[in-house]
């Protein structure tokens, strides 16, 4: 989930080039929807720990035949620690550590978080709104709805990764596209061999 490739300092460059090409075509193309809702209250102490990536909207970023795993650690200060890998078969294609802070607003809701990660994306500036909103969330934690606001990413998370078409998955999925995601070019993580397959809808 990060530009940062560690060993790939021209890949890195490029898709930090990417990046911002696409933030500013977004920006060029505007989009008078507002922004999706969020979860409205999100306790980091219990959003910690392992996150398995059962969905994405796939990013310029990250290879699409990988998968992802995220820890978060929360800090004595209240940040939260990132550690992002991605895998694809038996082989940890790329890892990389950041931290999470509240974005301008939801310093007590804490559902909209900005995430910076260091090396050459710390210059990648993030927005003061947040670049990770928690759109959805089981009361009991164990599956989260991650996007953008300008719908452009979009993380279908759960602790264990074999959820994907459990009815929870299928009411975040759901929701999402009733609040304008476009779920067709949707990547479906396979923990099995550790890639992903095209989405498929089902009757």
């Amino acid at each position: 989930m990060s530009e940062l490739l560690p060993g790939d300092p021209l890949r890195t460059a490029a898709n930090i080039v990417t990046g911002a090409v696409d933030r500013v075509v977004g920006l060029v193309r505007g989009d008078d929807r507002p922004p999706p809702p969020t979860a409205g209250s999100v306790d980091l102490a219990r959003y910690a720990g392992r996150w398995y990536e059962l969905a994405r909207l796939p990013m310029t970023f990250q290879d699409d035949a990988t998968v992802s795993i995220a820890e978060y650690t929360l800090r004595d200060d209240g940040s939260v620690g990132v550690h992002n890998e991605s895998h694809r078969g038996d082989e940890l294609e790329h890892s990389i550590d950041g931290s999470a802070t509240p974005a301008e607003g939801a310093e007590e809701s804490k559902d909209r978080l900005r995430v910076r990660f260091g090396g050459l994306v710390r210059f990648v500036p993030v927005s003061s709104e947040g670049n990770y909103w928690v759109m959805r969330l089981a009361d009991d934690y164990s599956t989260a709805l991650v996007g953008t606001p300008d719908r452009s990413a979009l993380w279908m998370l759960a602790r264990d990764e074999h959820a994907w078409g459990s009815p929870a998955v299928g009411a975040h999925l759901a929701w999402a596209e009733e609040q304008g995601f476009d779920l067709d070019p949707l990547l479906v993580a396979d923990w099995t061999t550790r890639t992903t397959r095209p989405y498929r809808r089902t009757a």
